[in-house]
């Protein structure tokens, strides 16, 4: 299979680790080109959980204009410094508007819903975060993941798997995602993943 996609994962000071890397890993699992960015100006972000990893690139020297297929931003306790960052902000917000996968798990989607993605969406979040993401979507679910067209949702480190196999099922097909679930011999444990309704 060759690889075409592109997805970006945003880092950040204090990002909680398994949301960020277990979507870098199944979607490189599914073939997707996947580069880890910080959005600050240090190469090296530490974790919630003090693991420091070393993005691929800084976000401000990422080539934006090119076509990104999906942008993931994970949570953590440092999601309260992402509304200030204009970078970021405004990659997103040009992902969205252009019909392509937008994906945030945990603290994340309210940080879109602050930037007005989620405007007329179903979404989740985590769940101590549920009053601050209501006012801006059309409907919370309490669900492992939210799918809305191109915008995905998710609510924290324990839905992690299932979150990075939606997104891998939207970008590479149903059929690529529920392959990885079964070599990952996640189909242990959970349902596969459900893809597009259009598929």
């Amino acid at each position: 299979m060759e690889t075409t996609k592109l997805a970006l994962v945003a880092l950040f000071p204090n990002f909680e680790e398994i949301e960020a890397l277990s979507a870098v890993d199944v979607l490189r699992r599914g073939n997707v080109n996947v580069t880890m960015v910080s959005v600050t100006e240090d190469i090296f972000c530490t974790g919630s959980h003090g693991i420091k990893v070393q993005a691929d690139c800084l976000l401000s020297s990422f080539d934006t204009t090119q076509h990104i297929d999906a942008v993931i931003c994970p949570g953590g306790p440092g999601w309260v410094t992402l509304p200030n960052c204009e970078g970021l902000r405004s990659l997103i917000q040009s992902q969205a508007q252009a019909g392509r996968i937008t994906a945030a798990i945990c603290a994340a989607p309210v940080v879109l819903g602050r930037w007005g993605v989620l405007e007329g969406r179903k979404a989740t979040c985590y769940p101590a975060l549920r009053d601050e993401l209501v006012p801006h979507c059309r409907a919370f679910l309490d669900a492992p993941v939210v799918r809305d067209g191109h915008i995905l949702t998710s609510r924290g480190p324990g839905t992690s798997m299932a979150f990075a196999l939606e997104v891998l099922a939207s970008l590479q097909g149903t059929d690529v995602a529920r392959k990885v679930h079964e070599e990952m011999v996640h189909n242990l444990v959970s349902p596969p993943p459900q893809g597009p309704p259009s598929e």
